[in-house]
């Protein structure tokens, strides 16, 4: 069947790099094995092999940005294995998340799916049992597991139990900076939170703005709390908070203290001036423009950024008080699933596994993605996603990844987003913030 491609959302193609799939096309065949309460499974080369032709849909949302990546990664399996043919159905992220439930219910479901962490997406495909558990994949192929795939049987606990996804991406926020602006004040990159303030003080002295940041979203609100509040909450805290552990609860001293010092912060004038009627892709511009010293941002705008400005960006992870490590928002993202009807689960395994393998990774960094694997990275690639990952590798080497708080439970977010707003325009105390969060939270 050859390398075949089909595109439901974007007839778009980008020009392939040949190199990139040369280095994609080798991968070592492994032996059936059995799995956890499943038909047997194989892997490898042979499972694939064994399907005979067979066209692997996949039902996923990717910014335009990012499909000359997937382009790469699925014409080297497509090369490697000619009789498998694949076909993307492309959908915006609104368009994929209000749909993937009804998508999965048909009699064609596609053999994966990209879903969203969290109770609201995740776990109601794997409490309708729409989706397959991959712990026996997981372990027949060695994939690194993260706690936002994990959920009990029926979906009832996240955070531990079985695998039921696995991903090629990571996510992170942390600071854009333009570095000319920064050498411009006389100072160096910030390495803790005290001279990040330090930074913004002289920034304001000198007619910048020391932080850009819109939010007319509402989400990007998340970003700079979970930046106050990563300062003063313990990792492990955040944690329990967004998995639900017993006893979890956002009425504590410490969230109570991140809102106080968030409002310290919009209130001594760090923050871009009129930010809630300024989008997140709107403070991005205004950035790349030459507004700001920092922009809070995640890692998926590094290509815009890069491209607007060239060597003068940089990125970090958001610098820790004195004497503390470094703990961001971030983590494994965008989840792939395979669904519960596959007929051949073992090539959908295969392909998944292709995806996080070392050699995808370093074409996803190529691409200015950021991979959820080590990746190895050529002299020409640009500047900020060198910062990227390197921000990225301190916070796994110090265990400092928190999961988005927005996703705790079903129906959160939006109430979260608002009570962050009400609190930056200082129209709640921190103590009622907490006390609205904590309500919405146990709803």
């Amino acid at each position: 069947m050859g390398i075949k491609l089909v595109y439901m959302h974007s007839q778009i193609r980008r020009p392939l790099r040949t190199a990139l799939l040369a280095a994609l096309v080798g991968s070592t065949a492994l032996a059936p094995l059995a799995s956890f309460g499943q038909d047997a499974i194989a892997t490898g080369d042979a499972a694939v092999t064994a399907a005979g032709d067979f066209t692997l849909t996949i039902y996923i949302n990717e910014p335009d940005t990012r499909l000359a990546a997937l382009d790469a990664l699925d014409a080297a399996f497509t090369e490697k294995y000619p009789n498998i043919t694949i076909e993307r159905i492309e959908k915006s992220y609104e368009e994929l998340i209000a749909s993937v439930r009804l998508v999965l219910s048909e009699p064609d479901a596609p053999c994966i799916v990209m879903a969203d962490q969290g109770r609201d997406t995740d776990g109601v495909l794997i409490s309708a049992g729409l989706v397959r558990p991959l712990g026996d994949y997981a372990e027949a192929y060695g994939w690194a597991i993260d706690p936002t795939s994990q959920w009990s049987e029926g979906g009832a606990i996240w955070g531990a139990g079985e695998t039921y996804s696995v991903s090629p991406w990571y996510q992170m926020i942390g600071l854009y900076y333009n570095r000319e602006k920064l050498a411009a004040l006389g100072l160096e990159v910030p390495t803790t939170w005290e001279e990040l303030l330090a930074v913004f003080e002289a920034a304001k002295a000198a007619g910048e703005v020391g932080l850009g940041f819109g939010n007319a979203n509402q989400y990007p609100g998340s970003f700079i709390y979970e930046m106050v509040q990563n300062q003063i909450v313990s990792a492990q805290a955040v944690r329990d908070f967004v998995f639900g552990a017993e006893g979890a609860t956002f009425v504590t001293p410490e969230n109570i203290q991140a809102a106080k010092e968030l409002q310290d912060l919009v209130n001594a004038g760090y923050i871009t001036p009129g930010y809630d009627g300024i989008s997140n892709d709107d403070a991005a511009a205004q950035f790349v423009n030459g507004d700001g010293v920092f922009l809070i941002d995640g890692n998926w705008s590094a290509s815009f950024v890069a491209e607007a400005m060239g060597d003068n960006v940089g990125f970090m992870a958001i610098p820790p008080k004195a004497g503390n490590t470094h703990v961001a928002t971030g983590g494994v993202s965008k989840p792939l699933h395979i669904s519960a009807s596959c007929p051949q689960p073992d090539v959908a395994a295969a392909y998944l596994n292709h995806l996080v393998s070392p050699e995808s990774a370093t074409v996803l960094a190529q691409f200015d993605d950021l991979p959820a694997g080590s990746a190895k990275l050529p002299d020409t690639a640009s500047p900020v996603v060198k910062d990227i990952l390197a921000a990225k590798d301190i916070l796994l080497a110090e265990d400092g990844t928190v999961p988005f708080e927005d996703v705790a439970v079903s129906g959160f977010g939006d109430k979260f987003f608002a009570a962050i707003q009400e609190l930056m325009a200082g129209r709640v105390t921190p103590e009622q913030f907490a006390d609205t969060v904590e309500a919405a939270y146990k709803q």
